[in-house]
Formats: structure tokens, C-alpha cells, sequence
């Protein structure tokens, strides 16, 4: 039986919001030599003031470019090719072309339709097939790299993704709003809202 799992994400760095904010300060200081200004209390408001728009519509968040952080994704194979067009990011992927599925193939659980509806019982029927044609073509001597043709994007994928602060942000405003892919958006939409806990200032406003 094809084994259905659900996407997820897992936020690989340690988060020290107080370290973040003091560093991008102490970065952010540098163009006017306003280091004096800093105080143990000053990262956050310097930094808000920063990521809001300016009199000529201009925000000066490069400075969030100083921060990286990198996220595993757990996702279908769709999603993650919506992920890895972010060519500012760096990725390490699942290979399908190594890995060995003889054991099963693990699909993610589709955000589409409701467990009990018609069209979710017509895709889990098709997964089964892919399995079944995937478990023959390896019977018959195929390599991994050669039965993985009949995968499908449902099909369970791990992504590291690195990326910096600023382009998180721009990740967020791309794949949270509701014309995003919905497999990508609760993807996005869990992380954003996480990143807005630890890092109000920095995530709040996305």
C-alpha cells in the first residue's frame, strides 16, 4: 500500500533574535558611522525604521542580506520544482535517481481534496499504479535511475533551501498570497508565520 505522508518543515539554524537584531544593527550603522547611537535597546526600532518605505518608496533592507537561514522542506516533487526557481538560494535535494524506493514510495498528501471526496481516491488509486510499475520495472533488472520515469510529482522530496533574510521576505510575498500554489503556500504560509514569532520585526510586516 503507497504510503501517504504529510509536507512539513523543520528550521535547521538555531535563532538568537537577540544576536540577529544587534549584528543587522551593527551592519546597518556603518553607512552614517551612527554606531554611538547603539544601545541594548535600539536593534529593533533602527531596524523597523529600515524595512519601511522611504519618502521616494524605497525600503533599505539590504541589510537583512547579512542573515541566513536555512529550512528542510518535507514536499511533493511540484512543489519543490516552484521552490528551486529561487536561483539567489542555494539547495540540496532528494535525488530520485539515487534513491531506492523498493521499500515504497512515499507520496505527500495532497491539500486539494478532502480524504473522502471522488478525486482523491482517483489520485490515490493512480499513486498505487506509479508503485506497482516502479516495483515491476525493478523486477525486471532496472536501476533506480531508470524506474524513476513513472514517479510522479506527488512524490515525497526533502529540500535544504539557504537563503537570507531579504529574499525570504521575498519568497513570502510571492507564495503566501492566495494566487500561490496551494501545496506551496501552507508550506510558506507555517514558515512565515513562525519566522513572525521569533522575528516580529524582521517578519511581521510580510
Amino acid at each position: 500500500m503507497v504510503k501517504v505522508i504529510e509536507s512539513s518543515f523543520r528550521v535547521v539554524d538555531e535563532i538568537n533574535p537577540q544576536r540577529i537584531m544587534q549584528k543587522l544593527e551593527q551592519i546597518g550603522r556603518v553607512s552614517h558611522q551612527s554606531g554611538s547611537k547603539i544601545t541594548p535597546t535600539s536593534a529593533d526600532k533602527f531596524i523597523g525604521d529600515r524595512l519601511k518605505k522611504d519618502a521616494d518608496g524605497i525600503a533599505h533592507d539590504g541589510l537583512l542580506e547579512h542573515e541566513l537561514l536555512t529550512v528542510q522542506f518535507v514536499c511533493d516533487r511540484k512543489t519543490s520544482h516552484q521552490l528551486v526557481r529561487y536561483r539567489i538560494a542555494s539547495f540540496c535535494q532528494e535525488s530520485s535517481r539515487y534513491c531506492n524506493y523498493d521499500a515504497g514510495i512515499p507520496v505527500i498528501n495532497p491539500p486539494y481534496w478532502s480524504q473522502y471526496s471522488d478525486s482523491y481516491k482517483v489520485w490515490l488509486r493512480v499513486m498505487q499504479q506509479v508503485e506497482d510499475g516502479y516495483n515491476e520495472l525493478r523486477a525486471l533488472g532496472n536501476q533506480p535511475e531508470a524506474a524513476a520515469l513513472v514517479l510522479t510529482n506527488s512524490t515525497k522530496t526533502e529540500v535544504f533551501a539557504s537563503l537570507n533574510f531579504r529574499s525570504w521576505r521575498n519568497v513570502f510575498r510571492q507564495r503566501c498570497g492566495k494566487r500561490a500554489d496551494l501545496g506551496i503556500r501552507q508550506l510558506m504560509t507555517g514558515l512565515r508565520d513562525y519566522l513572525r514569532g521569533v522575528l516580529p520585526v524582521i517578519f511581521g510586516d510580510v
